[in-house]
């Protein structure tokens, strides 16, 4: 599936008539796209950014952006931490945590 947003008083190139409902290549790794598909996408909406949702290592490609929880060990270790602005201790994970309404990026722990 293949989507595209564009701001008001934006235009962006879509050509429809290049789809294909149909492509024939080789069986790849797990989850890995066919070549094809992104060839593809590239002549329906040139010079657009593109983002692919649930990608993984093997499908990461230059000038996308890849969103995925199976990025591999690249990601493994990361982790957003937040801090409590009265105490300045970390709020772990599974922990309450309270946000301000009004002030922003205000965080509270228990």
């Amino acid at each position: 599936m293949v989507g595209y947003k564009c701001p008001p008083n934006e235009s962006i190139e879509f050509k429809s008539k290049v789809s294909n409902n149909l492509i024939v290549a080789e069986i790849r790794k797990k989850s890995q796209k066919p070549e094809q598909i992104y060839s593809l996408i590239d002549i329906l909406i040139p010079g657009a950014k593109k983002v692919e949702l649930f990608a993984r290592n093997n499908n990461l490609r230059p000038g996308w952006l890849s969103l995925g929880n199976q990025l591999g060990e690249n990601y493994v270790g990361w982790k957003n931490t937040i801090n409590c602005d009265e105490c300045s201790k970390e709020v772990s994970a599974g922990n309450k945590r309270y946000k301000s309404k009004i002030q922003a990026n205000y965080d509270l722990c228990q």
